[in-house]
């Protein structure tokens, strides 16, 4: 299934803004620090999203890490306190770890999501409004000659 021209749009926006974006057959693919990724796919009239750590969607990693240091503790309270200790600061250290790529991807979405509502009010290019705030952005939009049912609107739908 081709890439839909929504996503054709939206691809050298990203990376004029700095973003590593890989086209894939049916999305774009927005590669991020720390073994990051976001799938942005299109269904005509919104984006929708699809996190990974790895290979592995985001929310599964976040439980499987969970849940092995949960384990590894309960097994390493069957050894002393030194072993609890050392598990309990992995664990400390896993949770800053998933917190700053949690943290990271959520603002990769936002970032997409606000080019592409950019993109529908013909901004040619998000540095443009770099003294604008929002409701001088907004009044633009209002005086683009454009009636609401000819805009396009960028609706967010994640399954996480």
């Amino acid at each position: 299934m081709p890439i839909s021209a929504q996503l054709a749009d939206l691809r050298p926006r990203l990376q004029s803004v700095g973003m590593i974006v890989v086209e894939e057959p049916d999305c774009l693919s927005v590669r991020l620090p720390f073994f990051c990724s976001v799938r942005v796919y299109s269904d005509g009239e919104r984006l929708r999203f699809d996190t990974f750590f790895g290979v592995v969607p985001r929310a599964r990693s976040t439980m499987l890490k969970l849940g092995g240091i949960s384990l590894l503790a309960v097994a390493s309270a069957h050894y002393g306190i030194g072993y609890a200790g050392g598990v309990a600061l992995l664990a400390v250290i896993s949770a800053i770890y998933d917190s700053i790529r949690w943290q990271v991807t959520e603002h990769a979405i936002t970032r997409v999501t606000t080019i592409a509502a950019l993109a529908a009010i013909d901004v040619s290019s998000p540095r443009q409004l770099a003294g604008y705030g929002a409701s001088q952005m907004l009044r633009s939009a209002d005086s683009a000659g454009a009636t609401a049912p000819e805009r396009v609107f960028v609706r967010e739908r994640r399954d996480d």
